[in-house]
């Protein structure tokens, strides 16, 4: 059986590997038809090829991300210096820290030590631990900057707390 999730999950990378080649072909030759040049017809046939990897986890979504970015660069014809230039300023840097965190918490277990207090300090009803969240929110945002870096260090707490709580995945 696990043979057959494998190979299942193999056949659809593939199917979404061909389908973004194809159609990112397909609206090259359309743009390129009805006027729009080269870099702008390129560029948007990349990052269509690169949703459908997302789409269907081809690749990593870090790995699809720089191979776009060089494709831009390379068949595009987009400058180096462009198609790189948001990885230049402190925003990014900043992210890359702010998930950092976020990670390095998850992985030593301080998020669910965090979720088991969380759970002790408020009663297990539901109007309870919404406002033990609101209160862990409050707490956590001044350190976290980006709200995607927040919301990933606050859903593994909630996850904690519901398995803790007896409730279903996914309920």
């Amino acid at each position: 059986m696990q043979d057959l999730f494998h190979n299942k999950r193999f056949i659809k990378k593939c199917v979404f590997f061909v389908v973004g080649v194809v159609a990112a072909f397909a609206l090259y030759f359309i743009l390129t038809n009805n006027g729009i040049d080269f870099q702008q017809a390129s560029v948007l046939a990349i990052l269509l090829c690169a949703i459908f990897w997302w789409s269907g986890s081809v690749f990593p979504n870090w790995a699809t991300a720089i191979a776009m970015g060089l494709s831009f660069a390379t068949i595009a014809g987009v400058g180096f210096e462009t198609a790189t230039k948001s990885f230049a300023g402190s925003t990014w840097w900043l992210l890359v820290a702010a998930f950092g965190i976020a990670g390095c918490m998850t992985a030593t277990g301080l998020l669910h030590r965090f979720a088991l207090n969380i759970i002790k300090l408020f009663p297990n009803t539901y109007v309870a631990q919404i406002l033990g969240f609101m209160i862990a929110g409050s707490l956590v945002g001044p350190f976290i900057p980006s709200l995607a870096a927040k919301a990933s260090i606050l859903t593994p707490v909630a996850y904690s707390v519901g398995k803790n709580l007896g409730f279903d995945d996914k309920s």
